[in-house]
């Protein structure tokens, strides 16, 4: 009568594994960033518009791509469906999604001085404890 199949049904997404989980959170990096330079109430950081002018064309060109791929959406037009069975590729552009993000929260955290720039800080050539104590004081994830 009724023949079983043998596939299993498809199982529903990680969802820290979609693609369009790591653009809002990019997109959220860069709008925090664009209010943090642009915030007159913060007299410690000058407001520097060709920085922001620059980061609001990055933003665009990033908008333009995630409507042209799909990475704003959900459902059957995103492209979290289009590489639902290309997980190489789709763990590829989460990862650039992820550095991205990185990159911006790392620029805010250098504009609210939560950690100097890595070209402010000093490493002697002591011991590896030392090296170490250098890592932690700038906020490099140690592995």
């Amino acid at each position: 009568m009724f023949k079983q199949s043998s596939k299993s049904p498809p199982k529903a997404p990680d969802m820290a594994k979609l693609i369009f989980n790591g653009y809002v959170l990019c997109k959220h990096a860069f709008d925090r960033l664009l209010d943090r330079i642009k915030d007159p109430g913060h007299q410690e950081t000058d407001y520097d518009h060709s920085a922001f002018s620059r980061l609001e064309d990055e933003l665009e060109r990033f908008q333009v791509w995630a409507g042209n791929v799909g990475a704003q959406r959900i459902g059957r037009i995103s492209l979290d469906h289009r590489l639902r069975e290309a997980i190489d590729t789709r763990d590829r552009v989460l990862d650039l999604l992820n550095s991205i993000t990185g990159q911006l929260s790392d620029a805010y955290n250098i504009r609210v001085r939560a950690r100097p720039p890595l070209d402010q800080v000093s490493f002697d050539s002591g011991s590896s404890s030392d090296d170490s104590a250098a890592i932690q004081r700038v906020g490099i994830p140690q592995r």
